[in-house]
């Protein structure tokens, strides 16, 4: 299958916790988020985006403006949206498809980060930091990203044609 390549730009208001940016003053500014954004549509043509909306609802904003709003899916952290993100990065990760550029902000988040799984151990059902003084956040949001990229993947049908009996 198709490699799916990764980045992200992790914002923090923790100098200690590994990010890209740091916003002083304990609290991230959003303007900064949401010019990042908007840089994202200027190097790249996106179909879709997934967010939480405890942390986004307001750069969203932006998005909407360049996104149909049903290209825009809010997916809360415990939902089953989420649990299918998280399933969609492990399965990416496990079949070697997953390939971020060796960012250490990244590789610090995936390092950091576990999955619990329901009693059957089979689906995943929320992730949580190893260490809880250290973040995860890139994580989620990498999870969101490959489950809607792999959604997005063409299907073998629109190849070859379906045989009906």
């Amino acid at each position: 299958s198709d490699t799916i390549d990764v980045g992200a730009r992790v914002f923090s208001v923790r100098a200690e916790a590994p990010h890209h940016v740091l916003h002083a003053g304990g609290k991230v500014d959003f303007e900064d988020v949401e010019e990042y954004l908007i840089s994202l549509f200027d190097r790249y043509s996106p179909r879709e985006t997934a967010y939480d909306p405890r942390y986004l609802e307001r750069s969203m904003e932006i998005v909407d403006v360049r996104l149909p709003s049903a290209s825009i899916i809010a997916v809360e952290p415990h939902s089953k949206h989420a649990r299918d993100a998280y399933q969609s990065l492990f399965e990416a990760v496990t079949s070697g498809r997953l390939r971020h550029a060796g960012d250490p902000v990244v590789a610090a988040h995936l390092a950091n980060c576990a999955v619990e799984r329901d009693d059957r151990n089979q689906e995943i059902r929320r992730l949580r930091k190893i260490d809880p003084r250290k973040p995860i956040d890139a994580v989620p949001a990498l999870a969101l990203a490959v489950w809607r990229a792999t959604l997005a993947q063409p299907s073998v049908y629109e190849d070859r044609p379906v045989l009906g009996v």
